[in-house]
């Protein structure tokens, strides 16, 4: 659920505001006496519930066509436990919130129970790996009627090669700063890799706080700290760039269930190195294109990434299979086309 203000950019979508009706409740809540009585969870709640019904009664308008209606839901925030003639429900699996232990997110498990129950409501799931899935079977105890791997689309016009590949030794990792992510223990590894090529470096983007950039910096020898840099978010076409440039590619996370950094890094042509549990191996074939090692295993991350800054021929064998890989499983036409086979489906299916 965006803000009203959010700045959506979708060719060939049309984009609808929903607006929410504020409860007698919520409408007795504004006066500010009455207020200060409730904490800021209870108002997050009659917000969320008010957010789902908004949502409900717009959905339900589109019905009154005899055109039937696909709605697809994230599994993120379980917003939907309700059914409706000429509706067609399908649940899109993005990530892991409903499994805080892969999350990452502190605040994920407040929405767990709705995204369980919004689980086993809808019959219909797409999942971005088939590690999403079978996790997800798990932890709602629930098997959906019809359900299909597609996942997460690449721009592969956006990240494309280098003329290149195998030029410079820039070792990037892009994503958000955390433990699970790895960055720390990269920056480990890194101690070995920038003292073994004197001409290498490592880039670190995404979004991080100074006290994590300082935990980087201290985990790196004061010595090769010039050769580290640190950035915060960027545009996709700034990180498609910053791929282009990269010589290898490393996120080594203890677990994703898809990985998007991985694959377009395998469209830009760059070999990856990355962990080798939950989701990844089957984003990132190993020994294909990249190397998947122990996430929590530093002296791996370095032999990983060493491996492939010594070997330019190798670099641009991976890179390439790694394209290859992308054009045809990540691209946007394959994940377009799958996905509206599964939808054709579904309708079948209901009737």
């Amino acid at each position: 659920m965006y803000d009203a203000k959010y700045d959506w950019a979708l060719p060939g979508c049309k984009v609808m505001y929903v607006k929410r009706r504020h409860g007698r409740l919520r409408r007795l809540l504004r006066r500010r006496g009455i207020r200060r009585c409730f904490s800021d969870s209870t108002l997050s709640r009659l917000q969320y519930r008010e957010d789902c019904r908004a949502l409900k009664r717009h959905i339900l308008t589109e019905v009154r066509t005899e055109t039937p209606l696909i709605v697809e839901w994230p599994s993120y925030q379980g917003q939907c436990d309700w059914s409706g003639n000429g509706i067609c429900h399908v649940l899109r699996i993005h990530g892991a919130t409903a499994m805080p232990e892969y999350s990452g997110d502190p605040t994920a498990s407040r929405y767990r129970d709705h995204e369980i129950a919004t689980a086993r409501h809808i019959r219909n799931w797409i999942g971005v790996s088939h590690w999403s899935l079978d996790t997800y079977h798990n932890v709602v105890s629930a098997q959906p009627e019809q359900q299909t791997v597609v996942p997460n689309p690449v721009n592969c016009d956006m990240f494309h090669p280098s003329s290149d590949p195998a030029a410079g030794r820039t070792v990037l990792y892009a994503g958000t700063l955390c433990d699970r992510k790895g960055d720390n223990r990269l920056a480990i590894a890194a101690n070995r890799f920038l003292t073994e090529f004197p001409d290498a470096r490592l880039s670190y983007i995404g979004r991080h706080s100074q006290s994590r950039a300082d935990l980087i910096y201290s985990l790196i020898q004061p010595e090769l700290h010039d050769r580290v840099d640190i950035r915060d978010n960027i545009t996709q076409a700034e990180l498609a760039a910053a791929m282009r440039s990269a010589a290898v590619f490393t996120m080594p996370s203890r677990g994703e269930t898809f990985g998007m950094v991985y694959a377009e890094a395998m469209a830009s042509g760059v070999p990856v190195v990355a962990g080798n549990k939950t989701g990844i191996p089957e984003t990132v074939p190993n020994g294909q294109a990249g190397l998947l090692v122990d996430a929590d295993d530093t002296d791996a991350i370095a032999d990983a990434v060493s491996s492939l800054l010594r070997a330019p021929e190798m670099r641009r064998s991976m890179g390439a299979a790694g394209r290859g890989v992308a054009m045809e499983q990540y691209s946007v036409d394959a994940c377009v086309t799958r996905t509206l086979d599964f939808f054709e489906q579904c309708l079948h299916s209901s009737g």
